[in-house]
């Protein structure tokens, strides 16, 4: 997650620059998602525009974004929270001595 100052159409920037496609080239290349908050988080003299954005790849977990505009600032922070609903169950471990090996088992538990 940061500021990458990367300009590009694609996410939600109102103009296409180099470092924008080439940020999108490469996330491409290696299968990356880019997820950012809807609301600009910079503001310019003539423009408004998205550069804080948090690529990912393979996150199974609810991700929430929000832009903050409480300070009074040319750049808004932009906070990230995720949110994990489920609980590990206990984990079993079973020791087994063969001779001169000791084999460790672990599995889960069923509730």
């Amino acid at each position: 997650m940061g500021d990458f100052n990367a300009h590009d159409q694609y996410l939600n920037c109102s103009t296409n620059r180099p470092k924008g496609n080439q940020l999108l080239k490469f996330a491409n290349r290696i299968y990356l998602n880019t997820i950012a908050h809807t609301n600009p988080s910079t503001f310019g003299y003539n423009s408004t525009s998205i550069i804080d954005f948090l690529p990912i790849k393979n996150f199974l977990v609810p991700i929430y974004i929000s832009s903050l505009s409480e300070l009074n600032s040319d750049q808004n922070p932009v906070e990230v929270s995720f949110k994990y609903n489920y609980i590990l169950p206990p984990e079993i471990v079973t020791l087994i001595l063969i001779g001169h090996f000791l084999l460790i088992f672990s599995s889960f538990t069923n509730h």
